[in-house]
């Protein structure tokens, strides 16, 4: 696998192997201030995104959401839905989406 370059010429390294719940919270960490998320007016940074899954996470643990279950997130393509998404799995579960417009 060949090592890639981002727009600044950091090295882009191939995330092979790291769970997802780990890479969201090491962005979050190397890339803190730099936008990960833009939607519309919306601007989230990296270090905002991991405060947000980390909440969501929280959210569904609370709720009685553990690992290995799966989490239906009813919304629109939008910053939410991903911040939702990236907390179901940072609390261990597994996510399915649900677009309101598609309807069942």
């Amino acid at each position: 696998m060949r090592a890639r370059a981002d727009a600044r010429g950091s090295p882009c390294r191939p995330s092979v192997g790291k769970p997802s719940p780990n890479l969201v919270a090491d962005s979050a960490q190397r890339h803190a201030g730099n936008e990960a998320l833009v939607d519309g007016d919306v601007r989230i940074t990296y270090a905002e995104l991991g405060e947000a899954a980390d909440l969501y996470a929280r959210g569904f643990v609370s709720a009685g959401v553990g690992s290995a279950q799966r989490v239906a997130i009813w919304a629109p393509n939008c910053a939410e839905w991903m911040l939702a998404a990236l907390g179901a799995l940072r609390g261990g579960a597994s996510w399915c989406h649900e677009h309101p417009i598609q309807g069942r």
